[in-house]
């Protein structure tokens, strides 16, 4: 697991990261996610049960309210490495993500793509 607050990205657009304002130290988010109602542990319960029901997901790992694993790719079988950090926000709960491929340089948008695509199946319920 990473520390998402601290992260220096590679500079490769194969990469997405989403995080509150003013979270990240020294980089700049590409997207500010939502602030959800739920709790911190409610939200975290739902993120782990979102990310063990998706396919081709492995090696899935959580400390407190960070999790972190590994996305494959179908067909081609490249690997994505994925940490998200749930945090306390106005009464709720919000979430930093990074999602970021391990080899290559353009990931034609898959990173930008999974990241919305968590931000928004975690809206169901908040």
């Amino acid at each position: 697991m990473i520390d998402l607050r601290s992260v220096t990205r590679s500079g490769k657009p194969n990469q997405f990261l989403a995080a509150p304002e003013n979270y990240l130290a020294s980089e700049t988010a590409d997207m500010v996610p939502p602030v959800y109602s739920a709790a911190p542990d409610a939200l975290m319960t739902r993120l782990r049960s979102h990310v063990e029901a998706e396919k081709a997901v492995s090696d899935i790992e959580t400390a407190g309210h960070r999790l972190s694993y590994v996305a494959t790719i179908p067909v081609f079988g490249f690997k994505d490495d994925v940490d998200v950090e749930v945090l306390p926000a106005d009464g709720g709960s919000t979430l930093a993500v990074f999602s970021r491929s391990r080899v290559g340089y353009s990931d034609l948008g898959v990173n930008a793509r999974r990241v919305k695509r968590l931000l928004e199946a975690l809206k169901s319920g908040s």
